[in-house]
C-alpha cells in the first residue's frame, strides 16, 4: 500500500494521498477490521518511491521547493492564483457536470436507495455502517471525504475527481447487486446498446478539438528541422509541453 502511495506522490503530489483519508476515518471510527496503517516499512518504502525525487530534484534547483509548497500547494488549496473555476459556486459547476456525465446512466441506481430519504444525514446510518457493512462505509468515505477536499481548494478542473470514479465503480457494483433486472430476459441486450452509447460518447470526445501539441509539431517541423529547434517558449498563452515529446526539445 504505501509503495502505491509513493507511486502516486510522485506522479501527482499531495492529492495522490486523499485516499489516505477513508481509511484514517475507518481508524478513527474503531472498525475492527481495519489493520494498522502505519508502519516503519511502509513509511521508508513511501519516501524512497515518493519523495527521492523531488529531493534530487529540489537539490538541483532550490528555488523549487518554495514553487512547489507556495504555488502547487498553498495557492491551489487556499487562492485563486491559479485561475481555475476559484468562484464561490465553481464547486458545483465544474464537478456537478463532471459526475453527471461521469456516472450516466448509472446515477439512477446509484442514488435510488436514498430516494425520499435522508439516510445520509442520519447518524443512525453511519452508525449501522459502521457495524454492519464497513465495506459500505469504506466506498462512501472515500468519494465523500476526497470531494470534500476537491470543494474547499479554490483551483478545480473536472479531471481532479477522477480517481474518485474507482469507489463509484465499486459501489455502484454494490448497489446493483442482486437486482433482479439484471437476470431479466432483457438484460444483456439493454447492457449492450449502454456500452455501445458510452464508447460512443468516448469516441466523439476524442475527436473533439482540443490543444493537440502535434499539430503545432508538425507546423515547427516544417519550418524549421528538428535538430535546429533547441527550445520553444510561449509568451502570454498556456505552453503546450507535449512538444517536448514530439520535437525533442524544451518548452518554457
Amino acid at each position: 500500500m504505501w509503495c502505491a502511495f509513493g507511486l502516486a506522490f510522485a506522479i501527482k503530489g499531495p492529492p495522490g494521498l486523499l485516499p489516505l483519508l477513508p481509511m484514517l476515518a475507518l481508524r478513527w471510527l474503531r472498525v475492527k477490521s481495519v489493520p494498522v496503517l502505519v508502519t516503519w516499512p511502509g513509511l521508508a518504502a513511501f519516501a524512497v518511491i515518493g519523495l527521492s525525487w523531488f529531493a534530487v530534484v529540489i537539490w538541483a534547483r532550490p528555488e523549487l521547493l518554495g514553487y512547489f509548497l507556495g504555488y502547487e500547494v498553498y495557492d491551489w488549496l487556499f487562492t485563486a492564483t491559479q485561475d481555475r473555476n476559484a468562484e464561490w459556486y465553481g464547486a458545483f459547476e465544474t464537478y456537478g457536470e463532471a459526475f453527471l456525465v461521469g456516472t450516466f446512466p448509472w446515477l439512477l441506481w446509484m442514488t435510488r436507495p436514498l430516494a425520499g430519504r435522508w439516510r445520509l444525514a442520519s447518524p443512525r446510518c453511519w452508525r449501522d455502517l459502521r457495524a454492519y457493512d464497513p465495506a459500505h462505509l469504506f466506498l462512501l468515505l472515500w468519494i465523500v471525504l476526497p470531494l470534500v477536499m476537491f470543494c474547499v481548494a479554490r483551483s478545480r478542473l473536472p479531471l481532479y475527481v477522477l480517481p474518485l470514479f474507482v469507489p463509484i465503480a465499486l459501489l455502484l457494483a454494490m448497489r446493483l447487486r442482486n437486482r433482479a433486472w439484471l437476470s431479466g430476459h432483457w438484460a444483456p441486450t439493454v447492457l449492450t446498446l449502454i456500452v455501445i452509447f458510452l464508447l460512443g460518447i468516448n469516441w466523439r470526445a476524442a475527436a473533439y478539438p482540443h490543444k493537440d501539441a502535434r499539430a503545432v509539431a508538425q507546423l515547427i517541423a516544417s519550418s524549421l528541422p528538428s535538430d535546429r529547434v533547441k527550445e520553444v517558449v510561449y509568451l502570454d498563452s498556456w505552453p503546450q509541453y507535449g512538444l517536448s515529446l514530439y520535437l525533442n526539445t524544451e518548452v518554457e
